[in-house]
């Protein structure tokens, strides 16, 4: 520093000097410079003389380069149009040639797609094909049945069950090749693709051997497998699960598609920046598979170099290039000016990071749309810059300020965020336009106020709110928000920018408005729910459903397709989808279920696996733009189910024989254990792997037995059901009756029999069975023991049955007491035979019996005991340890009199290790006599019974004998007086008083022998001298003391005769006559007839023809409630009431009210043998006569409460909607109900006044349910034949069958309408009481509108003395007066209303007066016009006479 100043001093010292020498040089030399001056003057004219030539020159030289340049310009401009055409049409060439190269990639892209459907088509008609490899063949010349020699290769090498083998189906098997090279390789279609599976899944039977089998592919198929082994080898050796499906690779149940894959490449690594990276790129001889593992790693790790900077989906597809003709080309796509200015500052950003550079000069933007090109205002930037330009006729335009100078603009990079699955996380970005100053952002969680969408909620976020600061220079900061999602619930997240951002720079900042919110995952994120990613299922199920989850966000409709891939599984043999393969979720729904048909078969199967895999979603309306909501989830996209074990593919073991018997002998008892295969349909279970089972025997002492608990069961299907129901008594002791059985049998795969031996001991005791139980237990290798029922009937455990010997069952004979018995028939006493049986008793005996004559009969004379006895021989049973017997010989109960015989019974054989006593081996019978062998005396079924008139003087009575005819018999006979009163079909019978009544008889009847005849008994009676005990009365005539051995007969022993008034004897016969038939459609319908004739014949009906009467109907409705009787029957039976019903009856009828009751059960035989329910509406079953409507039905219960019944002339009835005593939880079953209407009250009136309002009784219950309170009122409405109702008087009542009257207590009934306005012709009524209705009114007598005789009489008078006034004035007067005119034409106005009045009076009680609203007023209402029309006469007439006297009076004062 200090140097370079010095030197510029030193440089201006010498300045000064020279300019000092100077001006002394001047001084001295003076004139020598002006002569200098001179001369160079002169030389400076000269040279301008030249100039001037020269100037000249070049002016022709200018015009000549001017003609040059204007040359050359043309030839420019020429050049240069000629090379923008060139340019233009190199443009258009790339293009042409960027649409042939797209078309070519198409057709390539759809060779492909062909190239691979041929390759699955192909494989399809591989599916059921195996190959198996260095299967020995036949040497040349020796022709082979490769099928034959391929069965024997299952059998002997794969181990597969010959009877499997045997039933497998091939459609071809053939070798592969040319001959001559080697042991080709055998190709085998199979007919069943189960066949198929089950050979292939034995594969490992050739471990360790040179044969193999595997499926047979295409050879583009075959070429990528063995691209993908590598890959399976490497994974496995990692420790994972991976297997081949097709050409498809799975590790741990997730499909890998692609052969290069880079998620198998190791140096691809995950960092804690969220970023992947490489450590190991250059190592690729060590760690990477093969070279196109690392070219597809290295464009995958390029990609995400690029795709990290981009952190939303959407983002990523607007940085989408296509790639032209020059792979140093490129062509961005943008629907609007903002997204490709968007793109382009993506790329300057990306060119700045990686050193690149953009020839904007050769960058060209082109417009695709119907308006035209680039408009004025539209500018497409590349780094921010681009200079202000004016257009031609612009004053002003815009200026562009750099982003780092500009004030903020802030908002959200994207509108629309994904969710990072891994740590549900959300990494938000916030930008801005203008990057001049510090900012600080606040931010928020959901939406902003009021906003929140309808039926939707705000998901959970951490933090809620918080704020960013964006340095100056910095465009974007980002944050991250932690979200937690309820699956249950439709929500959505969003997190908004409330206000605008704070800063200190002048000018402050705004909010960009269309960014102001970003949605998380509006549409969803669609995944399987955790217990849907890995679920099993079993075959009995039928069916899984897989639930799919829409996390985050419920917006809108989507739609998620789904494909199913099957890995062991099979589709269409083991399961099946539906076709469309989508599952739909509408607005608001979070969740969605996937149904999947298990399909279930017979066949042995181990677990199998198929894939159900989430392949895209789609939102509905569709967006035109492409959007990263909804997606779906990459961790739980795919759903692993597994088919459980089915079957039992390692078998199911049993023991056979279950049941044997053998002899007591030291001999060894082979049993079979079975492991069952498909033998056949029957058959259940596999026989994969190896298995065993330890062979025990159990029960007869051995250590283990209490180490089994037994089970109490119906059937003996377990071993423990078989301890639990065995007798002890018979149980076999080990070591004494048998040898331990302690073993363990192992089965190979493929192996179905083992067999075992039990050895049985013999000895000298008698004993009875003894019983050896054998059982399975401990099995293993999956296999299990048979259950007995649920498995076909096959037990895992054998019963051997060592004989009874010995003679276990001792000897058998009669008893002492048994050797002689007796027997009578009438009794139905068999002869009871008592068997004893000594020496031992452990077994059941059967013993063969035979009734004999006697010992010495022989078969032809045995054979007439065939009509004694039921059977003749037989078959006695005595139980074990049972030491006596009982056998029965049964004598056949016949009609025929039989004399006291003799038989005897033989015991014949005996079975089950025992043998008879030959000397208790006979038993002899007696059978008494029977039949009444010597006669039975009755009287005659018409003379048990008899009534008869109190004016009839005797009558007859028969005596027969029946049975036995072989002796003489007598037997006596006598009347009697009954003791006391006696209660008859409800009508008291006092007793017949001997001497008064009747005359006292007594007799012999005499029957000889061999004859039969009916003897006659005559009964006399005294009508005169009757006594005075009213009638009916009655005595009886019994039999007594036959002789001979005879009997008489008790039921038939005596002659009842009844003596009744004649008016009352044809009731009394219907009864009788009634008794003595049964109650078919015939006599009911004669019984009716009957009774019809003796109520049409009876002037009044008496209490005894009413009390039997209503016997007689009570039987018949007995009859009809039992069974479905004829509807005419019914009908005839209605009338028959209804005749009873009758008002004008002044009998007995009155005031029965038994006969409603009896009228209630008919109505139930209307619905006698009804369905339930009924049609609905359901159906109500109807009678009528002439005084009641009856109607029944059989209903649900819920359908009778609240029913409203239309009665006659508009009466009405509802029934409760609740009824007393019926529980709530009843109402669809059914209940039979009735519905009566009575017109006439005769079986309710009680004295001789009609008191009820029509008449009228209306009657409800149900079947089986008396009379009773209820806290529901029916309510009931019945019309009077005029409106005229004494109000005050009106009740509503009920009918209380304990009382026989009718109550009208207030807090029971109540009358509900108001009657006191006149203007109802009804009585509302409101009951607590299920019985009888009626309302107690009084109407006014239509008979108070007429008039006495006289009232006419004195009417007639004064017309007619009215008529002869008018007639002499008008005859006799000369010249009336005006007050004389008037006076005819008064006495003529009181001659027409008295006219008026008789017509009236006459004619009110019928013609003129109604008596309902709804009849016609019409002639009342003339009536009264003519009345006040007279009226309103000789009310003028007296004011005109008033007006002439008074005008007379004042005429005369003022005279006066």
């Amino acid at each position: 520093m200090f140097v370079l100043l010095a030197r510029k001093h030193v440089e201006f010292a010498d300045k000064q000097k020279q300019k000092a020498y100077k001006r002394h040089l001047y001084k001295r030399d003076k004139p020598y410079f002006l002569k200098k001056i001179n001369d160079r003057i002169g030389n400076v004219e000269k040279r301008l003389n030249s100039l001037e030539f020269l100037e000249k020159k070049v002016e022709k030289f200018e015009l000549e380069v001017t003609k040059i340049w204007n040359y050359l310009t043309d030839q420019n401009t020429k050049c240069s149009e000629r090379l923008t055409n060139v340019e233009d049409k190199a443009e258009s060439t790339d293009f042409n040639l960027g649409i042939v190269n797209s078309k070519v990639e198409e057709l390539q892209s759809k060779n492909k797609q062909l190239t691979e459907d041929l390759a699955y088509v192909q494989s399809q008609s591989m599916r059921n094909n195996l190959i198996f490899g260095n299967i020995e063949e036949a040497r040349q010349g020796v022709n082979e049945n490769t099928e034959d020699l391929l069965r024997e290769f299952l059998v002997d090498k794969m181990n597969i069950a010959k009877e499997f083998v045997e039933q497998m189906k091939f459609e071809r098997v053939h070798r592969m090749g040319d001959k001559g090279r080697g042991d080709r390789k055998i190709v085998a279609k199979f007919t069943l693709f189960k066949d198929r599976e089950l050979v292939r899944k034995s594969w490992k039977s050739l471990d360790k051997s040179k044969y193999f089998v595997h499926e047979q592919f295409p050879k583009s198929v075959v070429d990528k497998r063995k691209k993908l082994m590598p890959m399976v080898k490497e994974a496995r050796r990692n420790g994972h699960s991976a297997w081949i499906a097709y050409d498809i690779l799975y590790i741990d149940g997730k499909s890998q598609r692609g052969v290069a894959n880079p998620l198998f490449c190791k140096s691809v690594e995950k960092n804690n920046t969220g970023s992947f990276s490489d450590n190991r790129l250059t190592n690729r001889n060590k760690e990477w598979f093969d070279y196109e593992c690392i070219q597809a790693r290295q464009r995958y790790t390029d990609a995400l170099h690029v795709f990290n900077r981009c952190k939303t989906e959407v983002n990523r597809e607007e940085l989408f290039l296509l790639k032209g003709r020059y792979k140093n080309d490129m062509v961005i796509l943008g629907n609007s000016v903002k997204e490709i200015n968007e793109s382009l500052k993506l790329l300057n950003v990306y060119c700045k990071k990686w050193s690149l550079e953009v020839n904007v000069e050769k960058t060209k933007v082109m417009v695709f749309r119907k308006r035209g090109g680039i408009l004025h205002n539209e500018e497409f930037l590349y780094n921010g810059t681009t200079p202000p330009k004016l257009q031609v006729g612009q004053t002003e335009t815009k200026v562009y300020v750099p982003p780092i100078a500009a004030n903020s603009k802030v908002g959200f990079k994207e509108t629309v965020a994904a969710v990072d699955e891994e740590s549900s996380t959300c990494r938000l970005t916030v930008i801005r336009e203008g990057m001049y100053g510090t900012l600080e952002v606040s931010w928020q969680s959901g939406f902003p106020e009021g906003r929140v969408p309808v039926d939707f909620t705000e998901g959970t976020m951490v933090p809620d709110s918080s704020s960013i600061k964006i340095p100056h220079g910095i465009d974007e900061k980002n944050f991250t928000v932690s979200l937690t999602a309820t699956w249950d619930v439709p929500e959505l997240f969003a997190v908004h920018l409330p206000v605008a951002p704070s800063t200190t720079v002048a000018g402050g900042s705004r909010l960009l408005q269309d960014r102001t919110q970003v949605n998380i995952e509006p549409y969803g994120l669609l995944r399987f729910a955790d217990n849907s990613t890995n679920p099993s299922v079993s075959e009995m199920f039928g069916k899984i459903y897989l639930q799919v989850l829409r996390l985050y966000g419920s917006r809108g409709k989507v739609e998620a397709r789904y494909r199913v891939e099957g890995i062991s599984a099979v589709p269409e043999f083991d399961f099946n989808t539906i076709e469309n393969h989508a599952v739909a979720m509408e607005p608001g729904q979070t969740s969605a279920l996937i149904m999947i048909e298990i399909l279930q078969d017979n066949r042995p199967e181990q677990e199998e696996i198929f894939h159900v895999n989430l392949t895209d979603v789609e939102k509905f309306p569709t967006d035109t733009t492409p959007s990263i909501s909804p997606r779906i989830s990459y961790i739980h996209q795919s759903s692993v189910v597994k088919i459980e074990e089915s079957n039992d593919p390692y078998g199911v073991l049993h023991i056979e024989p279950t049941y044997i018997t053998v002899e007591e002998r030291f001999q060894q008892v082979n049993l079979t254990i079975k492991r069952t295969g498909l033998v056949n349909e029957d058959n259940t279970g596999g026989i994969f792997g190896t298995v065993s089972v330890v062979v025990r025997t159990v029960g007869g002492g051995e250590s283990w037995t209490s180490q089994i608990n037994p089970k109490e069961g119906d059937g003996n299907d377990t071993i423990r059901e078989i301890l639990y129901n065995r007798d002890k008594f018979t149980s076999a002791l080990s070591s004494e009756d048998y040898v331990v059985l302690d073993t363990s049998v192992t089965f190979q795969q493929g192996e179905t029999d083992k067999f075992v031996e039990v050895t049985i001991l013999a000895d000298d005791l008698a004993e009875p069975d003894q019983t050896v139980l054998v059982y399975l237990t401990q099995p293993t290798g999956g296999a299990r023991i048979a259950a007995g029922e649920v498995d076909g009937g096959r037990k895992g455990f054998a019963v051997i049955t060592i004989a009874r010997n010995d003679l276990s069952s001792g000897m058998i004979g009669f008893a002492s007491d048994s050797l002689q018995v007796t027997a009578n028939e009438d009794a139905g006493q068999p002869a009871t035979l008592r068997l004893v049986r000594s020496l031992a008793i452990y077994g059941q005996i059967e013993i063969t019996w035979k009734a004999k004559v006697s010992a010495e009969s022989t078969e032809p004379e045995d054979a007439l005991l065939g009509r004694q006895l039921e059977t003749t021989s037989g078959t006695a049973t005595c139980p074990p340890l049972q030491k006596h017997c009982l056998f029965n010989v049964t004598l056949i109960d016949d009609e025929e009199p039989e004399e006291e015989e003799t038989f005897v019974v033989q015991l014949v054989s005996v079975l089950n290790d025992a043998k008879l006593d030959p000397d208790a081996s006979i038993a002899t019978v007696t059978m008494e006599a029977s039949d009444y062998v010597r006669g039975l005396i009755e009287f005659t079924d018409d003379s048990r019974d008899v009534v008869v008139s109190s004016l009839k003087s005797s009558v007859r009575l028969g005596v027969r004998r029946v049975k036995g005819s072989k002796y003489r018999v007598e037997v006596s006979y006598r009347t009697r007086q009954m003791t006391r009163q006696e209660f008859i079909n409800g009508v008291t019978v006092s007793p017949a008083n001997e001497g008064q009544d009747y005359v006292q008889q007594s007799g012999e009847l005499v029957f000889e022998p061999e004859r039969q005849e009916i003897k006659f008994i005559d009964i006399n009676l005294t009508p005169f001298l009757a006594s005075q005990t009213g009638y009916p009365k009655q005595f009886y005539i019994e039999l007594g003391g036959p002789s001979n051995g005879a009997s008489v007969n008790p039921q038939a022993s005596k002659a009842f005769i009844l003596i009744t008034e004649p008016k009352d004897l044809d009731i009394w016969e219907i009864i009788k006559d009634a008794e003595d038939k049964p109650l078919n459609d015939e006599n009911i319908r004669d019984i009716i007839d009957k009774l019809d004739d003796v109520i049409n014949t009876s002037e009044q009906v008496t209490e005894d023809q009413m009390s039997l009467t209503e016997k007689i109907l009570e039987d018949i409705v007995e009859e009809g409630l039992k069974r479905k009787l004829p509807t005419q029957l019914i009908g005839q039976l209605i009338n028959l009431l209804c005749k009873l019903l009758s008002p004008d009856k002044n009998d007995a009828t009155r005031g029965r009210s038994e006969l409603a009751t009896i009228m209630e059960n008919v109505a139930y035989m209307l619905i006698t043998e009804a369905d339930c329910p009924s049609p609905d509406p359901p159906k109500l079953h109807t009678k009528q006569c002439p005084h009641a409507s009856i109607a029944a039905g059989r209903w649900p219960l819920g359908k009778i409460k609240g029913y409203q019944y239309a009665g006659q002339r508009q009466d009405e009835f509802v029934i409760p909607k609740d009824l007393p005593n019926v529980p709530d939880n009843r109402d669809t079953e059914c209940e039979d109900f009735h519905m009566i209407e009575y017109s006439s009250e005769q079986w309710f009136q009680r004295g001789p006044k009609k008191e009820l309002l029509s008449n009228k009784v209306i009657s409800f219950g149900l079947k089986g349910r008396d009379s009773q309170y209820t806290d529901f009122p029916v309510v009931y409405r019945i019309h009077s034949p005029d409106r005229r109702i004494a109000s005050s008087r009106a009740k509503c009542v009920y009918y209380d069958m304990g009382l026989n009257q009718w109550v009208d207590l207030s807090d029971i009934c109540q009358v509900t309408n108001d009657l006191d306005l006149g203007v109802d012709d009804f009585v509302d009524c409101s009951c607590k009481h299920l019985t009888h209705y009626a309302v107690k009114a009084t109407t006014s007598d239509r008979g108070l509108v007429g008039y006495s005789v006289w009232f006419f009489v004195s009417c007639f008078i004064c017309m007619t003395g009215l008529l002869a006034a008018i007639l002499a004035h008008h005859i006799c007067s000369v010249s009336a007066m005006f007050s004389a005119s008037l006076l005819m034409h008064m006495c003529f106005a009181a001659m027409a209303t008295q006219i008026c009045y008789v017509v009236a009076a006459y004619l009110s009680p019928d013609e003129i007066i109604v008596y309902t609203i709804g009849e016609d007023n019409y002639r009342c209402i003339v009536m009264g016009l003519f009345l006040h029309y007279f009226f309103l006469c000789q009310f003028s007439w007296m004011m005109t006479q008033v007006c002439i006297i008074s005008i007379s009076f004042l005429a005369r004062l003022f005279i006066e």
